[in-house]
């Protein structure tokens, strides 16, 4: 399959997986990354032309996708400054990709820098959702060994002081900091941790104070090994148990990389759940 015919079905908005146009461009990774990181700059040049409802072009989350999949380190900048503009257009543009898959994309372009990230994180003007992808990130550094947890715990320290000198305290910075900080084990940090309870910046509906406490008696070994699997199990290998089982894919054209089709959405199984129960009750 030609690299523009490729191309041009991630453009179309259908409903329908693209698979064999993804097998074709993992197969291709080298000839369309360059093209790829070309449709993530026209996104940065005319951005209000990528924005949902104004567009059908479904290119851009097929590049950032792939990109974030390569690896491709070239694409980091690109990356971070398209979710660094002000507002709601990252989400207007990129939709659940934000709160879902930012994290991920950001830790795998970054071949094991992280400066821009933490320019990202530090930055007010960035949208608060992609400031706190940006600070789970900081995690997969450290549970993959790319960066010295006592790097990520000096600067996660500093961040919360911070985060109280901000015009606006956002409960989601609080919370996304003391989650990255109970995920690579909490111990130097805890002081901090406490403050913010203390002080109500923290939802505990996501990382309740017990939480912290059982990290301390676990320790660091284990809390380590567990956010691992958590993340392995998250952000599958296979890129198309990543991206097909997304539910703005029609369910009977999802696929997944064993080739089995995936027949129901999460929200379609629950449902089917409850009406099996309900029946059962009769």
């Amino acid at each position: 399959m030609e690299t523009a015919d490729i191309l041009k079905a991630f453009e179309t908005v259908d409903g329908v997986y693209k698979h064999c146009e993804v097998d074709e461009a993992l197969k291709q990774q080298k000839t369309i990354t360059p093209h790829l990181i070309e449709i993530l700059k026209k996104v940065l040049v005319n951005p209000g032309s990528f924005a949902r409802g104004e567009s059908d072009d479904y290119a851009h989350i097929y590049a950032v996708m792939l990109l974030g999949y390569f690896r491709e380190a070239a694409a980091h900048e690109t990356i971070v400054r398209l979710f660094s503009f002000p507002g709601e257009l990252p989400h207007v543009i990129f939709g659940d990709i934000v709160t879902e898959e930012l994290n991920n994309i950001l830790y795998r372009t970054a071949n094991g820098k992280i400066d821009l990230i933490k320019s990202m994180i530090l930055d007010t003007k960035v949208n608060e959702y992609c400031r706190a992808a940006a600070i789970e990130s900081l995690v997969f550094f450290v549970v993959y060994e790319e960066i010295e947890r006592e790097e990520v715990t000096r600067f996660l320290d500093s961040l919360f002081d911070l985060l109280y000198k901000e015009e606006f305290v956002s409960e989601l910075l609080f919370t996304s900091s003391a989650t990255a900080a109970h995920n690579i084990f909490p111990e130097e940090l805890m002081d901090k941790v406490d403050e913010a309870y203390e002080e109500g910046c923290i939802a505990s509906f996501f990382v309740c104070r017990g939480d912290f406490d059982t990290a301390l008696k676990d320790g660091k070994k284990k809390v380590l090994e567990q956010t691992k699997s958590r993340l392995e199990n998250r952000y599958p290998e296979d890129f198309h148990d990543w991206m097909s089982s997304w539910s703005c894919f029609k369910a009977d054209n999802r696929i997944t990389g064993t080739g089995s089709k995936i027949l129901y959405t999460a929200g379609e199984k629950n449902k089917q759940k409850r009406a099996r129960k309900k029946r059962k009750k009769k």
